[in-house]
């Protein structure tokens, strides 16, 4: 990686994910990634959690329906559908690298 700052041998026959697996040291960008989508993730919870409170309130005081489980209904909806599209890229990821793999082998 390139913002990996420990000195290392150039050994080109050692694949780059096969390396970082054995150099558990963390780098700056994957501090940065871990940070980002945690705080990313908090962020969106917090937010989830003010609408719902806001609709709860608004209901309250005006004596309108509360709206909020279904608000939290169409989160938790979009949710499942961004995990399961995410699962669905990886699947398909697998499945190309997979019959790489098999037409590189077929050529031996």
């Amino acid at each position: 990686d390139a913002d990996d700052i420990t000195p290392r041998a150039n050994n080109s026959s050692v694949s780059k994910s096969a390396s970082r697996w054995e150099n558990k040291s963390m780098t700056a960008r994957a501090l940065w990634h871990l940070v980002h989508g945690t705080s990313g993730l908090v962020a969106f919870a917090l937010g989830g959690y003010q609408v719902r409170s806001g609709l709860r309130l608004f209901s309250s005081r005006f004596g309108t329906p509360d709206w909020g489980m279904a608000y939290v209904g169409y989160i938790v909806w979009l949710t499942v559908v961004v995990i399961l599209a995410k699962l669905w890229m990886m699947w398909k990821g697998w499945e190309r690298k997979k019959m790489g793999m098999e037409v590189q082998m077929g050529r031996g």
